[in-house]
Parts: C-alpha cells; sequence; structure tokens
C-alpha cells in the first residue's frame, strides 16, 4: 500500500464533494422556471449558471481523479522504505554493506578464533564456506524477488556481486 496515494485521493475526493455539493443549490435556482427567465433577460445570471455547471463539471473530474488515486495506492506494493543491501556473517550475525566486508571480516575475526583452519588450506577452506555463503545469498535473492521485496533489476544487481 502507499499511503501517499491514498491520502491524496481521499483528499481530492473530500474536494471534489464539497465543491459539487455545495453548488447544487444555484443549479436547482438555475433550472427553475424562474431562473431560466433570468438567464435570458440578465447577462450576469446566465454568467453565474455556467460558473456553476462548470465547478459541478470540475468537481466530478477531480472526485474521479480522487478515486482513481485511492485505488491506485490501495492496491500498489508500498516501496517507500527501502533497505540498504546488507550481508550477515553466519558466525556471529556481522553485518556489512559489501560482500567484500563480510569476506574480510570473516578472514579476519573468525580465521584466528573459533575456526581454526590449517594454514595451507586456510584459503581454499575459507573461499569455500565464502562460495557456499553465496549460494545461499542467492537462494534468499530469489525469495525475495518472488515475494517482491526487490525488483527484477535489484535483484540481478545483487546476484552479479555473488558471481
Amino acid at each position: 500500500m502507499k499511503t501517499g496515494l491514498l491520502v491524496t485521493g481521499i483528499i481530492l475526493m473530500i474536494i471534489s464533494a464539497i465543491g459539487y455539493f455545495s453548488i447544487q443549490q444555484a443549479l436547482s435556482d438555475c433550472g427553475s422556471f424562474v431562473g431560466q427567465l433570468g438567464r435570458f433577460f440578465s447577462q450576469d445570471i446566465s454568467q453565474q449558471c455556467q460558473m456553476a455547471q462548470l465547478v459541478q463539471i470540475v468537481s466530478a473530474i477531480i472526485g474521479v481523479i480522487g478515486l482513481g488515486l485511492t485505488i491506485a495506492g490501495a492496491v500498489a506494493k508500498g516501496g517507500e522504505s527501502k533497505r540498504p543491501k546488507e550481508f550477515y556473517c553466519k558466525y556471529c550475525g556481522f553485518v556489512s554493506e559489501s560482500l567484500d566486508g563480510i569476506r574480510a571480516h570473516i578472514q579476519y575475526q573468525h580465521e584466528k578464533s573459533s575456526i581454526k583452519l590449517e594454514k595451507q588450506d586456510n584459503k581454499e577452506n575459507l573461499d569455500q564456506k565464502i562460495e557456499n555463503d553465496d549460494l545461499k545469498n542467492l537462494g534468499i535473492l530469489k525469495e525475495r524477488l518472488a515475494k517482491g521485496e526487490i525488483t527484477k533489476e535489484e535483484y540481478d544487481e545483487l546476484k552479479k556481486e555473488f558471481e
């Protein structure tokens, strides 16, 4: 739901209703027998009646636009809060905005502490773990795309970072 469209549509419909119904008395006066005679003999009355008809038409158009915006606001998917790209360390939950940041974090934080990798296999094992993480992240990206949380363009851009 897009709140801005919804609120704008409701405001336009209220303005339309006020304009439409406030001019009804003037239009009924113009339609009466006395009003018709007044239009025939007085240019001012004729112009007032034309103005009242114009206000009624404009109010109806504004109401239709307001209704359209209200429906669009209620149906549209909300995209107002775009979250930045985030990557998480699977060991401690560290958050980074880049894949390189996570790789550096794993290398410097976890290599020396709880993850004891043999020196010769260290880089190879780390690359394998990062590759597995990349596959998991691609799966998460696919889920987010399917749910509509990200657009196809965002998906393609993020996917490039994992490949």
